[in-house]
């Protein structure tokens, strides 16, 4: 699993605020601190975004804050998965049809999934 590491850098006297995004092997871009009206973390996001779009490596990134930024992890595709129970579900729900009772509440279990992972 790829971590990515983003980090503040301040203004300096020929460069305006920037954010640096860095991952294993010495991979790394560097974005301009962004002037919309965001958070904090979408400005970090923003940077490891663009770290992802430079390497070409999708997924989601789930993120938290450290003393000196933030880091960004890739997590499970939600749409895949989510796909994935769904079928699940079509399929357990066309059993359910043909003999009645053995899914045994499977079906149940497949919609508290499909819930978590939609939050």
């Amino acid at each position: 699993m790829k971590a990515i590491v983003t980090k503040y850098l301040p203004a300096t006297n020929t460069k305006p605020a920037r954010i640096k995004a860095t991952a294993e092997g010495g991979n790394s871009v560097t974005i301009s601190y962004p002037q919309d009206d965001i958070s904090q973390e979408a400005a970090y996001r923003k940077a490891a975004e663009a770290l992802c779009a430079k390497m070409k490596w999708p997924g989601q990134l789930f993120g938290g804050g450290t003393e000196n930024g933030y880091v960004f992890v890739f997590g499970p595709d939600v749409p895949a998965l989510v796909n994935a129970l769904q079928v699940a579900e079509a399929t357990i729900r066309r059993l359910e049809r043909h003999a009645p009772g053995s899914a045994n509440g499977t079906l149940d279990v497949i919609k508290i999934a499909i819930g978590k992972a939609v939050l």
